[in-house]
């Protein structure tokens, strides 16, 4: 009953599905899946068979470069967002999909979403709405690390994401912002020296993180 409750809440809160037959359909093809630190939801090259909904954790989208070296291109962490290596359905992935945390994810069959989504207009509505801030942030993401220094590049990262802060490593952040793990100190002591950016380095040690959605949902 608990599992129901907090599915019905994941489906209304998260994904503004207010429709009971809706939920009830959906409720009937889904699963809860764990992944733990460090595993792989999705690999390049993967065929998308599940469409995975994030509701606790933090995921990392990345792929290798030729010389070993990986590249993180997203960070994914609020709650209901699609966790999808970038090949669409039936498509091989693009990215690797890494837990950096506890993940809890609802899986649900793409076959079985094809059909409820020729069914449910709604859907198709919230898989535009995903897509369009998918590629809005993937934007800013772009602009940011293409035409700003790499100071400003950090101070950028903590301001959007300062709950990630004491979450992931530095090496993950460096990889973000397409700078080495050296270059990046380097320019954190120069900030620190300037003094003008004292909000960040006050809080950066103990950030607030927002909530995931089902932490007490792991037994």
């Amino acid at each position: 009953m608990r599992c129901m409750r907090v599915f019905k809440d994941f489906m209304e809160q998260c994904l503004g599905i207010h429709n009971k037959k809706l939920q009830k359909e959906l409720s009937d093809v889904a699963k809860l899946r764990t992944f733990f630190k460090g595993e792989n939801l999705i690999r390049v090259e993967d065929k998308t068979k599940e469409v995975f909904l994030l509701m606790d954790g933090i995921v990392r989208g990345y792929f290798l470069k030729d010389d070993g070296r990986d590249f993180t291109d997203c960070f994914c962490f609020r709650a209901g967002t699609p966790i999808t290596g970038g090949g669409g359905t039936d498509m091989p992935a693009k990215l690797n999909m890494e837990a950096l945390s506890k993940v809890f994810v609802l899986g649900l069959p793409v076959s079985a979403v094809r059909e409820l989504m020729k069914k449910y207009p709604e859907l198709v509505r919230i898989q535009n709405c995903f897509f369009r801030e998918f590629l809005e942030e993937h934007l800013e993401n772009s602009i940011m690390r293409r035409t700003k220094k790499t100071g400003e590049r950090y101070l950028w990262f903590c301001r959007k994401y300062p709950f990630l802060l004491d979450r992931i490593s530095h090496r993950q952040i460096s990889s973000f912002l397409g700078v080495t793990p050296q270059t990046l100190s380097k320019e954190r002591k120069k900030l620190r020296k300037a003094g003008d950016a004292a909000d960040i380095f006050s809080g950066e040690e103990g950030g607030k993180s927002e909530d995931g959605f089902c932490k007490a949902e792991e037994k």
